[in-house]
């Protein structure tokens, strides 16, 4: 009896140990279930990614008021670029005025109602008061800054007075005189005459090279005529006290030979052979013809 207990007993615990290490094989149907929802969620969260994203990129769309409003701003924009007055108009009725500095000599003699620039007769008056026993008289330079000072204060219409202690340094006044032939947009002896006068000053007789440069200084306009004679009856007397400024008449071309006669700016394309030596050749007959006028003034000028 005790056997056949203890025989029941050890099959029982064999069996329960059997079932504990026995493992239920999987459910398929559920993990298919499962992997495909898990997918479906993944599918959903890159669809919201790519919306955020596209949302992000996109460009504010231009629709309703907003559209309307810029296009109303960008046509009142283009009627006032339209309607801006050009700078001819304006200086007709005064609101910008032209500066004395730059301005064309016909311009400015017609503004100022003279046939001689009145910023010219100003300086010239001043360097023939005081400055004609100057040392290097148009040979030195002054002081850049207080040229500039003076130009700003000319081209404002400002009153100027160049006998007060502010001007002092001659080299100052005869500074901005030469500033102002250099920045004229022709030059005192007109582009269209460069050629001529060069071939004048090539004629070897002198009496003859006089009287064809006596011809063209008369062929000059009005403005460019009484201009130029001017500023030679006024070197000519630099020249005489050349003893003590030590200007002679070589000097005074050299300084305003490249200045009061100039070769016209489209010369060069029509001779493209004229490289650097063309240049210093030019540069020579510029200096020469304003050697030559001061030389014959007494036949060249009256």
């Amino acid at each position: 009896m005790f056997l056949k207990r203890s025989a029941s007993s050890s099959k029982n615990g064999k069996y329960a140990a059997s079932k504990e290490n026995q493992v239920e094989p999987l459910d398929h149907e559920y993990l298919s279930n499962r992997n495909s929802l898990d997918r479906d969620y993944d599918d959903e969260d890159d669809h919201k990614k790519k919306k955020d994203k596209k949302k992000k990129s996109k460009a504010p769309s231009r629709h309703g008021s907003d559209a309307k409003n810029s296009d109303k701003v960008r046509s009142k924009l283009k009627k006032f670029i339209n309607r801006r007055p050009t700078m001819e108009s304006l200086q007709e009725r005064g609101i910008i005025k032209e500066t004395v500095f730059g301005c064309p000599l016909d311009k400015l003699c017609e503004k100022e109602q003279t046939t001689i620039p009145n910023f010219i007769k100003l300086c010239v008056t001043e360097v023939e008061r005081r400055g004609l026993d100057v040392d290097g008289i148009y040979r030195v330079s002054g002081n850049l800054s207080h040229v500039q000072k003076l130009r700003y204060m000319v081209d404002r219409d400002e009153p100027v007075d160049l006998s007060e202690p502010e001007w002092e340094d001659i080299h100052l006044i005869t500074g901005a005189l030469k500033m102002f032939l250099r920045e004229l947009p022709e030059p005192v002896i007109p582009f269209a005459f460069f050629d001529k006068f060069v071939a004048a000053c090539k004629i070897r007789d002198t009496h003859e090279r006089q009287k064809v440069t006596k011809a063209l200084v008369q062929a000059l306009p009005r403005v460019n005529s009484d201009t130029l004679t001017y500023l030679m009856e006024h070197f000519c007397r630099v020249v005489e006290r050349s003893a003590k400024n030590r200007m002679q008449i070589q000097n005074i071309a050299i300084v305003f030979g490249p200045t009061l006669l100039l070769k016209p700016p489209d010369d060069a394309k029509k001779r493209p052979d004229s490289g650097g030596s063309g240049m210093a050749i030019y540069m020579a007959f510029q200096n020469q013809i304003i050697d030559y006028m001061l030389c014959g003034f007494d036949v060249i000028f009256k």
